[in-house]
């Protein structure tokens, strides 16, 4: 899953990927595009259900300081939930990806 956000010349992108140990982790990086300035954190996550309750909190953040959509792969499962949960307000998606 990947999805990135951007902002005049602010981007923010949020990874899921696997780690050594089978669970998830989600990755967050920011910055300011044509700079070396941003930095990125790494959430460990065990199950889906903490991933599915720190993914629409990112979204809620993201819309609030103004950051717009500009591209994400979703599964059509996790798309569900999130407009369910009325969190987002996303275009489909682009690419279905699950790593």
């Amino acid at each position: 899953m990947k999805i990135h956000w951007q902002k005049g010349t602010k981007y923010y992108k949020l990874f899921l990927q696997q780690n050594l140990f089978g669970g998830r982790d989600i990755i967050r990086c920011w910055g300011q595009v044509g700079t070396k300035l941003g930095d990125y954190k790494i959430i460990p996550n065990n199950t889906k259900e903490e991933l599915e309750n720190i993914i629409p909190s990112i979204f809620k953040r993201r819309k609030y300081r103004g950051y717009d959509v500009a591209s994400q792969d979703l599964t059509d499962e996790l798309w569900v939930k999130l407009q369910k949960r009325g969190k987002s307000e996303l275009r489909a998606p682009i690419l279905i990806i699950f790593l």
